[in-house]
């Protein structure tokens, strides 16, 4: 009896324990939307992931397109030696 007594108080300690960890989690998560709001005037996480796909794919362009002009840049300072 005093095993099962033990174990009980042992599952109500995790149960406890990962209500607290769920509690947080939902307060960050809460404080992340805010700042998305607040910051990008973006309403959810699945939003703001699309921005980001499309920021990150224009930043990609734009690096090419900078490579591309150094290559221009690099093969005119060569024809001119």
């Amino acid at each position: 009896m005093n095993n099962l007594t033990k174990r009980l108080g042992e599952l109500k300690e995790r149960i406890q324990a990962e209500q607290q960890a769920y509690n947080e989690a939902m307060g960050e998560l809460k404080a992340v939307k805010t700042q998305l709001k607040k910051e990008f005037n973006v309403d959810s996480l699945e939003e703001a992931e699309k921005i980001y796909q499309q920021l990150t794919k224009e930043i990609g362009q734009m690096g090419d397109d900078l490579q591309r002009q150094l290559s221009q840049i690099e093969e005119e300072l060569q024809g001119g030696n």
